[in-house]
């Protein structure tokens, strides 16, 4: 007996439903919802139109979940950066500090490659 993990979509819940179409319909899986959007601009195109189908997602997929995570808690940290570079007016300008941002060397990945080694 599996259970669900934090990040693992709802079983049975579909992935997502067209926001265009007449009644309801559902999509099982990100690919077919992207199918659906992808074969629908193509006929929008072909009928001079210049979008297709709109999709709401209902059941996100494990990596949109894991990715909404880091995209908070990234969030958090750039507001954390922010609080701490304010404090600083005064000290230094808004154009020194401006500057210092534009080479400001802070990679997320490779910090987080960092990370995963020193916690090994």
């Amino acid at each position: 007996m599996s259970t669900k993990g934090r990040f693992d979509p709802e079983e049975g819940v579909p992935y997502g439903r067209c926001l265009s179409c007449e009644g309801e319909v559902l999509f099982a899986s990100k690919e077919a919802a992207s199918e659906h959007m992808s074969a629908t601009f193509e006929e929008a195109q072909k009928a001079g139109g210049r979008s297709g189908h709109r999709i709401s997602v209902l059941n996100q997929t494990r990596e949109m979940r894991i990715q909404s995570e880091i995209d908070d808690i990234v969030d958090k940290a750039m507001i954390d950066v922010m609080d701490d570079a304010l404090r600083l007016i005064g000290d230094a300008t808004e154009e020194e500090i401006t500057k210092a941002f534009r080479h400001a060397t802070a990679d997320f990945s490779d910090a987080w490659y960092e990370a995963l080694e020193e916690n090994r």
